[in-house]
């Protein structure tokens, strides 16, 4: 009798099953937290770094694109924090190759993966923030918290 729950595959659910599904949990319960405060229009959390500068920090939006994300409203998880849906699509990429590997009970498919794609989020990240602020120094304030407050 052919064991199911082989090496592999007790690796494939530790490593890459069970840390995504309780990252989905946690981001969907603080999708349902901050949705609130996005249909009433006000934030659940105060930005420490724009209290202090007038510009937006590297992660500003990541809240409210996680909110539109969870909401399958790609376009606006998109211009809120680019990075977020990017990091969204590598984990599904990741995830479909850990399927294979589980239906296959061999790692191949998971070790095809290259770390040098991770490299894309922090590139993303540090675009968005000088994009950005690029762009408020001319007047141009797409999200609206900067401008709006009259900082």
């Amino acid at each position: 009798m052919k064991n199911i729950f082989s090496r592999e595959r007790k690796y494939i659910i530790l490593v890459f099953f069970l840390p995504s599904l309780l990252l989905l949990a946690v981001s969907a319960v603080y999708a349902y937290l901050i949705g609130g405060a996005e249909e009433s229009g006000e934030k659940l959390f105060e930005c420490a770094f724009q209290s202090i500068f007038p510009f937006y920090c590297p992660g500003c939006g990541g809240s409210r694109s996680l909110y539109y994300l969870m909401r399958l409203d790609l376009l606006k998880s998109f211009i809120y924090f680019p990075a977020l849906p990017l990091s969204a699509l590598i984990l599904i990429d990741v995830d479909i190759r850990a399927l294979i590997s589980f239906i296959k009970n061999d790692l191949t498919a998971v070790r095809k993966f290259k770390l040098n794609i991770l490299l894309v989020i922090p590139i993303v990240i540090m675009l968005n923030f000088v994009i950005r602020n690029a762009l408020l120094f001319f007047g141009i304030d797409y999200i609206g918290d900067i401008l709006v407050r009259g900082v």
